[in-house]
């Protein structure tokens, strides 16, 4: 039997629930492994994404795997603060706590499992909230996973003299997001987005990043998450060279509140929230309207805007939202026609590319 704390075990299995394909070929694949030897060793993977790591825990020598979805449902209703995994002959694993209630998991043996290896290499060690928070950023600009362009369903992290940075772009928007930090250090990892929900769920201070042959690791705690390679540095977007023309560039400005524009977008936003929308720029005013005014779904709105330039702009709302996120007061540089879109608030610069108004 193998005693373990719930505080410990339900983080550990919801980041691995994260990783674990929830059906589908092979099969073991939505499985946990667990083993028990002065520690308990938990690693799950999808063959792109893997964790590894470990927590404390009592009981004797077992090995096995087991659904991670099914263990981290029943060991969040067991009663108690301890979860209690007893492995018969059979092949089931019995969850239990403290009083009557026990559930019963189906397990398999370890043979087929993928192995995780660690490779023993440097490591660089970021602060996790400035990690978590650059990736956050620009998020809205990766590409979707069913995007076949594999370089732009990618984002970049960067530690270059003493500024940690994650980019993304996916053909129509462009984020860049970074932040200062204490490290003379220098690396470059380009990680798919299939991952970034399970890193962005750690909540350590210090996470240490790690460069493979085909793979990046990020480490956090005693944990180890190793993220397999999809495409490499160079076919990367040049997002450095295009964030720094754009902002050099002479464009029209305009300063506005970047909360206010949302509050104002999600009042008026119509129920497809991928739903265009006309920027309208005068001295002291932006007016943002979503929809036509010959439909039943216009909606109109104003919000203070500090800069005197005149200009109109039309863009898909999911990409203003997405880029606004998390900004202050920002600084906008538009142009006419179809020319970029840019977005500033400190060392955060989105670019959207405006759509045609006679589509």
């Amino acid at each position: 039997m193998i005693s373990v704390s719930k505080e410990l075990l339900l983080p550990a299995l919801e980041r691995c629930a994260r990783v674990a394909p929830s059906k589908g070929e092979p099969s073991f694949l939505s499985h946990v492994k667990l083993e028990f030897e002065d520690v308990l060793t938990y690693s799950a993977t999808n063959l792109v994404t893997s964790i590894r790591g470990s927590i404390d825990a009592n009981g004797g020598p077992v090995s096995f795997t087991v659904n991670v979805r099914d263990l981290l449902a029943a060991a969040q209703s067991v009663l108690g603060d301890v979860v209690k995994m007893s492995l018969a002959d059979n092949g089931k694993l019995a969850v239990s706590g403290t009083g009557n209630r026990r559930f019963t998991c189906k397990t398999l043996t370890v043979e087929n499992f993928p192995a995780i290896t660690l490779e023993d290499t440097e490591w660089v060690e970021v602060p996790g909230d400035s990690l978590r928070e650059v990736i956050s950023r620009v998020m809205f600009a990766v590409g979707s996973e069913s995007d076949e362009r594999q370089n732009l369903k990618c984002v970049r992290i960067r530690v270059l003299d003493g500024i940690l940075s994650a980019a993304g772009a996916n053909g129509r928007a462009l984020g860049f997001a970074s932040d200062a930090i204490e490290s003379d250090a220098t690396i470059t990892a380009v990680i798919p987005r299939s991952c970034v929900g399970s890193l962005l769920s750690t909540d350590n201070e210090k996470i240490g990043i790690s460069l493979g042959l085909n793979s990046v690791s990020f480490r956090s705690g005693p944990e180890t998450m190793i993220v397999r390679t999809i495409t490499d540095i160079d076919s990367f977007p040049p997002i450095d060279e295009v964030v720094d023309q754009i902002r050099t560039s002479t464009t029209k400005k305009a300063h506005v509140s970047g909360p206010s524009v949302i509050e104002s977008l999600s009042a008026i936003r119509r129920t497809d929230s991928k739903a265009d929308v006309e920027l309208t720029f005068s001295k002291g005013e932006l007016k943002i309207e979503s929809g036509s005014e010959n439909d039943g779904g216009y909606a109109v709105d104003t919000v203070e805007n500090t800069g005197e330039d005149s200009g109109s702009v039309r863009l898909a709302s999911e990409y203003l939202t997405g880029a606004l996120k998390g900004c202050a007061n920002v600084t906008i540089g538009f142009g006419v026609d179809l020319d970029p879109f840019s977005i500033t608030d400190g060392m955060f610069t989105a670019i959207i590319m405006p759509l045609n108004r006679n589509r």
